[in-house]
């Protein structure tokens, strides 16, 4: 078997097998995979692609590094600090008014907020202004951050509109543009009521926007895309969401005017307001000229910061009983998930693969085509060395097979000599219980003539015995009879 398959694989090295290769198509496909691989070699190197990069793709790998740096920093310093406002808010916050009582807590968690926002403004100075053409996903964020934040502003909606099926709401709302003294309170609550419709219209508006980001696909930069139209229509919404919520709360009078934790939701709100600006500009430019990266990452760093901190917070304070029931707890939930979304978002802002140089120098396709000949000249190689195999296999298993064949036909042949032996055993013990039984029945018959031998004997015997017998006694008679008349005769 070992010598079959040596032979088998000669054969196919010398091409002598069906549908190999022969030799000299192996030595010029070798050829041109050495060629294909000289091509790949960036000019006056000697090295393999990949192993030196260009000015571009270097400045973006150092930019993707400090990006990851930063965010990481940005999340753990959300977390303190909002764990420690949190704090503050537990032992520190006097409800009534909404200050602070004063103390190391509120301090601590303020100071640490304004320093990692500082860090995050020290991007301005550390990220390239631009980015090479296709460097940045411009795809939105992931598929489950956009839909969670598109369900979040549907139930803000919903929250919002289910209040009018209250009458006494309704009429009150009412009563805001039909009624009142005109003093400066009722003007007050005529714009608080304008803000709200206008809340609840671009929070319905940014869902859409969420749902069309939540695809996660390149943006359709045709001109005149209905998609790309529609995505840049609505993704004006989510900044006028934030725009219209912090200005809802500037004239809010359910929480003090300049209070700790109306400041920080406002300062939070203008910066969810500039971060979304700038993701919209993915929607506007075609060729990455109108995205600005340096700012696009600031703002978004400082959306994770003072949102995450300000919604947090005042969302556990929420539950805990001391930061009301008014627009401040609408507004977190909304910051929330601002942070949330910037986080993600800024975690697969730069594509993993640099290819933006690659993409606009004229020998990329050339480098392509060298590749492709590289891998059919692999394939080919692979198909014979699968193509020996399966003979190999093939060979393997008709011997099996023969062999299977044989070890049936032999067990046959002892099966019919068995059968022949049974049968023969079987005729000789039928012959000789025939034979026994003719014996038994000639000793039965032999004997059966002897008992009716002997019996007609024994009667013949008792015949004559009896024959005697009558003679005897008719002789007697004939003596007495012959002795009686002769008395008789003498008288």
């Amino acid at each position: 078997m070992e010598d079959m398959n040596r032979d088998i694989d000669r054969d196919i090295m010398n091409g002598s097998a069906g549908g190999t290769v022969p030799p000299e198509n192996v030595d010029n496909a070798k050829e041109v995979s050495a060629d294909a691989a000289a091509d790949r070699k960036p000019a006056g190197t000697g090295k393999e692609p990949g192993t030196e990069m260009t000015g571009e793709e270097n400045a973006r790998a150092v930019a993707v590094s400090r990006l990851r740096v930063f965010l990481g920093a940005a999340v753990a310093l959300t977390v303190i600090a909002a764990l420690l406002r949190i704090l503050a808010l537990a032992f520190a916050y006097d409800p009534e008014p909404g200050y602070f009582r004063g103390g190391a807590l509120p301090a601590v968690a303020n100071a640490l907020t304004v320093i990692a926002v500082l860090i995050c403004l020290s991007t301005l100075f550390l990220f390239p202004k631009n980015s090479p053409k296709g460097a940045l996903n411009d795809g939105g964020a992931p598929y489950f951050v956009s839909v969670f934040a598109a369900f979040v502003l549907i139930a803000d909606f919903g929250y919002r509109a289910i209040r009018f099926t209250d009458a006494a709401y309704r009429a009150e709302f009412a009563y805001l543009f039909t009624g009142g003294s005109g003093s400066s309170n009722t003007r007050i609550l005529r714009i608080t009521g304008v803000i709200t419709l206008l809340i609840m219209l671009s929070s319905l508006a940014s869902a859409v926007s969420f749902f069309l980001r939540a695809d996660g696909r390149k943006r359709e930069k045709a001109a005149g895309g209905g998609m790309r139209n529609a995505r840049i229509l609505f993704g004006l919404a989510p900044p006028v969401r934030a725009v219209c919520g912090m200005t809802l709360l500037y004239f809010d009078m359910t929480s003090v005017m300049n209070g700790a934790n109306k400041m920080i939701s406002e300062l939070a709100l203008i910066a969810a307001m500039l971060f979304l600006l700038f993701e919209d500009r993915f929607e506007i430019s075609d060729s990455g000229d109108r995205v600005r990266p340096r700012q696009y990452i600031a703002a978004g760093l400082c959306t994770v910061v003072l949102c995450g901190v300000a919604g947090i917070s005042v969302g556990v304070g929420y539950f805990m009983g001391v930061t009301g029931d008014g627009e401040l707890c609408f507004e977190a939930l909304f910051e929330t998930v601002c942070a949330a979304y910037a986080a993600v978002r800024l975690a697969y802002l730069y594509k993993e693969v640099p290819n933006a140089a690659a993409a606009e120098e004229t020998g990329a396709a050339e480098a392509a085509e060298a590749a492709e000949a590289a891998e059919s000249v692999e394939a080919a190689e692979a198909a014979e060395v699968a193509k020996a195999a399966e003979a190999a296999e093939s060979v393997e298993v008709a011997e099996a097979a023969e062999v299977a064949k044989a070890a049936e036909a032999a067990e046959s042949v002892e099966v019919a000599e068995a059968a022949e032996v049974a049968k023969a055993a079987e005729a000789a013990e039928s012959v000789e219980v025939a034979k026994a039984a003719e014996v038994a029945e000639a000793a039965e018959v032999a004997e059966a003539a002897e008992v009716a031998k002997a019996a007609e004997a024994a009667e013949s015997v008792e015949a004559a015995e009896a024959a005697k017998a009558a003679g005897a006694a008719a002789a007697d008679n004939l003596t007495q009879d012959t002795a009686g008349e002769r008395p008789e005769a003498g008288k």
